[in-house]
């Protein structure tokens, strides 16, 4: 395979979000989705983009849980757990990179995610669709904006032939941390 199946290039493009009041959002033209957690990326020297915290040397903590209680506040903000998920989408420039989120938040115990991948989890119809649009590596890089625009359409029902069946809350999630999930 060539190298450009692993690393996405930056192309031009544009998204929008409109973020309002609930009480706005109802009236509107489209069925609103609800912000019902989200939090920041972690940083410091044991973060890096493109591995899993503490991967390197002398980095590791000895006793550091993973996943670590901080990456699963979103979950506690939103009112849900793993189990409540119907989609994943998360930063994939590189396509390593996804299976350390989905280890990151717990969808995998660390050095598995390889096995979930493999078994179709997270294709379409799969336990756990990711990046139903195609991610940065096979849709467009525009800084995940574009992942953004395909969770709201999947909870509101309007992408056909990739649509998540009854789709109800969906998560971006990244290696870094940063969560934000939506619900209808």
């Amino acid at each position: 395979m060539s190298a450009s199946r692993f690393i996405c290039s930056t192309i031009g493009g544009a998204c929008v979000a409109i973020v309002t009041t609930a009480d706005r959002a109802k009236d509107g033209p489209h069925k609103p989705v609800y912000i019902s957690g989200m939090q920041g990326m972690c940083a410091g020297r044991r973060e890096a983009t493109g591995a899993r915290p503490g991967l390197g040397i002398h980095q590791q903590d000895e006793n550091e849980p993973v996943p670590n209680p901080r990456d699963l506040a979103v979950y506690r903000m939103a009112g849900v757990d793993h189990e409540d998920i119907d989609a994943f989408y998360t930063y994939d420039a590189m396509s390593s990179i996804v299976w350390l989120a989905l280890e990151r938040f717990g969808f995998c115990k660390p050095g598995e995610a390889w096995q979930f991948v493999n078994s179709g989890a997270i294709a379409p119809g799969g336990s756990l669709p990711v990046n139903t649009h195609g991610g940065l590596l096979s849709e467009v890089h525009v800084s995940g904006w574009n992942h953004l625009c395909e969770m709201v359409r999947q909870l509101r029902g309007e992408c056909g032939e990739r649509q998540v069946p009854d789709a109800e809350v969906v998560q971006w999630g990244t290696n870094r941390g940063d969560s934000l999930i939506l619900r209808r």
